[in-house]
């Protein structure tokens, strides 16, 4: 084998690994965006979901498939009762602390979302969950017109 053939294949390879080394943080953030614009796309759908049986006559309903990173929790709160619910199902229980409580009063969120490193509320104009809990991805939530607000349930 000519030398330059092997001198090149080495050479190859330590700059394989000097890219692999040096660019698995912009990989790792290239991930946590894509996480974070899957969330903030599952937060738009509920909003626009929301709007849309609010519409609706009373008494319509529209179901929703919640699809979001597969770390994220969203807990669907009432804002003027946020306390903890003690459903035994860990992914349904919403045990907020004192500091998530004052912020969800204060500010009239009604989504409470946990992800990976962060924790963030948001509100959703008309929508009133009939009571407290979480969602994973892939659950299947019901939207329901009451007349003057949208109720939510699992």
């Amino acid at each position: 084998m000519n030398v330059g053939v092997v001198f090149s294949i080495i050479l190859s390879i330590i700059v394989i690994i000097m890219v692999l080394a040096l660019g698995s943080k912009q990989i790792i953030d290239l991930l946590g965006l894509s996480n974070t614009a899957l969330t903030k796309k599952a937060i738009q759908d509920l909003s626009t979901t929301a709007n849309r049986v609010y519409s609706l006559g009373e008494g319509s309903t529209l179901k929703f498939d919640l699809t979001i990173p597969g770390n994220t929790r969203f807990c669907f709160i009432d804002p003027e009762n946020p306390e903890a619910n003690i459903d035994p199902d860990p992914d349904r229980r919403w045990r907020p602390d004192n500091v998530i409580i004052s912020i969800i009063q204060e500010k009239q969120y009604n989504i409470w979302v946990y992800g990976d490193g962060f924790q963030e509320g948001y509100r959703i104009e008309h929508l009133q969950p009939a009571e407290n809990f979480c969602a994973k991805s892939g659950t299947k939530l019901f939207f329901t017109n009451n007349g003057l607000t949208v109720g939510l349930t699992d």
